[in-house]
């Protein structure tokens, strides 16, 4: 799949790769790292990779077509209604919300809410509920129980330690951009949330601390709403006092990190490796940058230009091309430059096989076409 819809992908030729191909038991052994991170941190192959299915949770009315092949709480043996129901009866500390008023990526008041996995103590489930108003059924302190959410974005504990990640919109279903009207990542140039790459960014040292406006304002006698005392107990229940809020989000934190630790990713670090890879690869392309692409050094490629076309020429002289349109032709310049085989180059079948062997044989740098 990576291969597949990377498209900086090459199949080198050769004696060589054709040893390291049945080595490896690949066609494609090897793909450059950023273009790697670039493709595998956007959703939907993002998803595909993970396995995360197209619906993320039970709904009313829907319980009995949810399997692991389609909805991830099914997957990941999680109940989210089942368990806010037990959470109000019994109180067994599996589920635990917090509301606040203003959030760092949503215009809008938010509802997170924890659920511990009933066949895993090591391992969370959290899942966020976002509203593109907060008015009348979206004003969370005066519904804090029956409020109408927009959209919501899901982070749980993979098996290595690590956060995977989902956004849905109000029915579960998967989005791979989060809308904007609802959320926003600063990181980008247009502000959109991409899945999973935003979410890797901005959750970089685990889950972000926020402090619980509903408990806080119902023992402070000022959350805005009119309550039964079944109500009152509910929200409770729900709603854990700051400070208890507060430990299991640090519980969940020095998990991840922890992780970190183990793939030897410095914690706290100002440059998350995703999101700093993400972000570098996307900036404009100059002719360094275009010979480390194609394999060649600098003082090759410069060579090597006028084989590219007309939107290459300028690059001699300091200018820059755009990423997107320099992705666009990647995949016909490796197959000019005839550094391996791509989709762009011609024939089909046998014949594509007989063009993409290459061999240089005067030692130029470029395979000859036999």
């Amino acid at each position: 799949m990576i291969a597949d819809q990377n498209p900086y992908t090459v199949e080198y030729i050769g004696d060589l790769a054709i040893n390291i191909k049945k080595q490896t038991g690949t066609n494609f052994p090897v793909l450059p790292g950023a273009a790697f991170i670039d493709a595998t941190s956007r959703s939907p192959l993002y998803y595909d990779i993970l396995g995360i299915p197209k619906r993320s949770v039970f709904l009313p009315g829907t319980k009995d077509d949810c399997t692991p092949e389609t909805c991830l709480e099914s997957q990941l043996g999680i109940r989210v209604l089942d368990n806010i129901e037990k959470e109000i009866l019994e109180d067994n500390n599996i589920v635990g919300r917090a509301g606040f008023k203003k959030s760092d990526v949503s215009e809008f008041n938010r509802v997170v809410e924890r659920h511990r996995f009933g066949n895993a103590n090591n391992r969370v489930f959290w899942i966020s509920y976002d509203f593109k108003g907060q008015k009348g059924d979206q004003n969370i302190l005066a519904h804090p129980l029956d409020f109408k959410f927009d959209g919501g974005e899901i982070i749980f504990t993979l098996e290595n330690g690590l956060q995977g990640y989902m956004l849905t919109d109000k029915l579960g279903n998967r989005l791979n951009n989060g809308p904007l009207e609802i959320v926003q990542d600063p990181s980008q140039i247009d502000q959109v949330v991409r899945n999973g790459v935003s979410c890797m960014g901005c959750h970089s040292a685990g889950m972000i601390k926020v402090n619980d406006d509903i408990r806080y304002g119902l023992d402070a006698g000022t959350l805005g709403g009119v309550f039964d005392d079944k109500e009152l107990d509910a929200i409770k229940k729900l709603y854990p006092k700051r400070e208890d809020f507060d430990k299991l989000q640090q519980q969940d934190t020095d998990r991840f990190n922890f992780s970190l630790g183990i793939a030897e990713v410095t914690v706290g670090s100002a440059k998350e490796p995703i999101i700093t890879t993400f972000l570098s690869f996307d900036e404009d392309v100059t002719l360094r940058r275009v010979g480390a692409e194609y394999d060649r050094s600098e003082g090759d490629m410069l060579k090597k230009l006028a084989l590219l076309g007309d939107d290459f020429s300028d690059l001699a002289e300091g200018a820059t091309i755009h990423r997107k349109d320099f992705t666009a032709g990647y995949s016909e310049g490796a197959c000019t430059l005839k550094i391996g085989c791509t989709r762009a180059c011609p024939g089909k079948g046998a014949e594509a096989e007989r063009v993409c062997l290459f061999t240089d044989t005067d030692n130029d740098g470029i395979g000859d076409q036999p």
